[in-house]
């Protein structure tokens, strides 16, 4: 009789230690001299017999080997799930035991975590001015001074039509350098922002275009005669 255990061989040694649990999922285990070969599957029950194998032999060379099973590797870790880890050739003249298989789990891989996007947001913002001199600046001390608008008009801004710019209603800020209310709109990245556009101009206006740093995305428009369209943003 020959026998011995695959245990889940903890410190890497080689050799079933006090402790040591044996593997309790059932694996295969052959035997063979040459001429027969017999197979067999590890216990799993009872406790404190997971793991263990048998075979009634004859006297002779008998080579025993174990199929690594899935999700284990040896505990030297030369052979891989599916493989077979065998023992030297044993000559057998009389029973022998502890012709254990130490193997050890694979380490479960830790899942990538996808960040979540910060979504990306911008302001739109400016004035709009009566451009009576069509040169896109608001101009104060122009022939005939420029004024703020005074009248509601409809934004199309981040690609979307936005709420009505109305100059008297006070939740508007008021730019410190012209005295005009300020319209402001927050972008998400998902919008398209390369044109802001007055609609529903008061009568006989059309728009003049726009000045403003890129970086921050200031428009500030001006109004003259009756279209509606404000440059690109690039």
């Amino acid at each position: 009789m020959i026998s011995g255990y695959v245990f889940i061989d903890t410190d890497r040694d080689g050799v079933k230690d006090v402790g040591e649990v044996g593997y309790a999922g059932g694996a295969n285990v052959i035997t063979s001299n040459g001429l027969v070969a017999y197979g067999t599957i590890t216990r799993n029950t009872p406790a404190g017999w997971e793991g263990y194998w048998s075979f009634p032999v004859e006297s002779g060379t008998w080579i025993v080997s174990l199929t690594v099973p899935v999700g284990y590797t040896s505990y030297d870790g030369l052979y891989t799930a599916g493989t077979s880890m065998q023992k030297p050739p044993l000559n057998v003249t009389m029973d022998l035991s502890n012709l254990n298989f130490g193997i050890i789990a694979l380490p479960t891989p830790t899942p990538t975590i996808t960040p979540t996007p910060t979504p990306v947001t911008y302001t739109v913002k400016g004035y709009v001015f009566y451009d009576h001199n069509e040169n896109k600046i608001f101009d104060r001390n122009a022939t005939i001074p420029e004024e703020c608008l005074d009248v509601p008009v409809t934004i199309n801004a981040c690609g979307i039509q936005q709420p009505s710019f109305n100059p008297t209603d006070s939740n508007w800020t008021t730019d410190p350098s012209s005295g005009c209310k300020l319209y402001s709109y927050t972008c998400s990245g998902g919008n398209s922002c390369q044109n802001v556009i007055i609609q529903n101009l008061p009568g006989g206006y059309f728009v003049t275009g726009w000045s403003g740093s890129d970086a921050t995305r200031p428009n500030i428009s001006g109004m003259s005669g009756a279209s509606a369209y404000v440059c690109g943003v690039q």
